[in-house]
């Protein structure tokens, strides 16, 4: 896949840890707190998981990729109404 040829661990150096804090200062406000938020674990039955990964293959995307865009269209349609 085109990240996979492209991009490469390597190329990304973080001195410190500081280098993963985004720039605020370009959208004028702090970002959000993450603090409180509660991750989710679920997981996705076999055959819907195979089916998933022979779509997006088909695609040429990964699985996350596909699920993501399908995330957008739902969420374009709910918005839109």
């Amino acid at each position: 896949m085109w990240m996979d040829e492209n991009l490469s661990c390597d190329s990304l150096n973080f001195e410190t840890s500081d280098d993963l804090v985004p720039d605020t200062s370009t959208i004028g406000r702090p970002l959000p707190s993450l603090e409180g938020l509660t991750r989710l674990d679920y997981k996705i039955p076999g055959e819907l998981a195979s089916r998933l990964d022979k779509a997006s293959r088909k695609e040429g995307v990964d699985v996350s990729n596909y699920l993501l865009a399908a995330f957008s269209v739902v969420l374009g349609r709910y918005v839109q109404d």
